[in-house]
């Protein structure tokens, strides 16, 4: 279980190393935990070549879930603890990976409150990226279990949301409009399809 935490809390961020957490004064009795993070290139290019991508589908987000608290207990003593929105996604395109199309996949939208602890974490796609009906592209880690999750979910990567006919680079909350990337659908999906061919079979 502890080598699926570096996808939980840092994945969501698209850096394999170097995020860590911090508790901040709790308001009202709860406790804060504010994760850092570094935000590198979310570009499509750059999400294509992504070395952790595990799974790289397209699909519309069906159901938001409460939140849930998850820990861990690390060598040494230390525990890491987050909290994240499940969120159920159902595939349409499957790029990269065992998802097949028609298929459901948990997505963990890091963040929220649950159980006394509040999880801050701005490096994530804000949490209106996942409103039901919402068309989305996601670059993911391994589908995994973490503490006592009833079902295996996958950490995003990056996100890519349609609008109209581009999709919009929404993988990080704090990016402004103006700068987001955007790009031609038809050019994302020419992309993605020669990742898939390059990734080969499908199991």
């Amino acid at each position: 279980m502890r080598s699926n935490w570096p996808v939980l809390l840092v994945a969501s961020t698209a850096v394999a190393l170097g995020a860590t957490g911090c508790a901040d004064p709790a308001p009202a009795g709860d406790r804060v935990v504010r994760a850092q993070a570094y935000a590198v290139d979310s570009s499509p290019d750059s999400a294509l070549a992504f070395f952790d991508n595990a799974y790289v589908f397209e699909g519309t987000v069906t159901a938001v879930r409460a939140d849930r608290r998850v820990a861990d207990s690390l060598s040494g003593g230390r525990t890491i603890e987050a909290v994240y929105t499940p969120v159920t996604v159902v595939v349409e395109r499957s790029y990269v990976g065992d998802a097949a199309a028609g298929s459901k996949v948990t997505v963990r939208s890091m963040g929220g409150k649950a159980g006394g602890l509040r999880y801050v974490i701005d490096e994530a796609p804000a949490k209106s990226t996942f409103t039901p009906g919402t068309r989305l592209v996601i670059f993911g880690g391994v589908r995994s279990t973490l503490d006592l999750e009833p079902e295996p979910a996958i950490t995003p990567h990056f996100v890519y949301k349609a609008a109209g006919d581009v999709f919009v680079d929404v993988t990080y909350a704090e990016t402004p409009d103006p700068a987001r990337t955007r790009i031609p659908a038809v050019d994302l999906r020419h992309k993605l399809e020669a990742l898939s061919a390059k990734a080969g079979p499908r199991g």
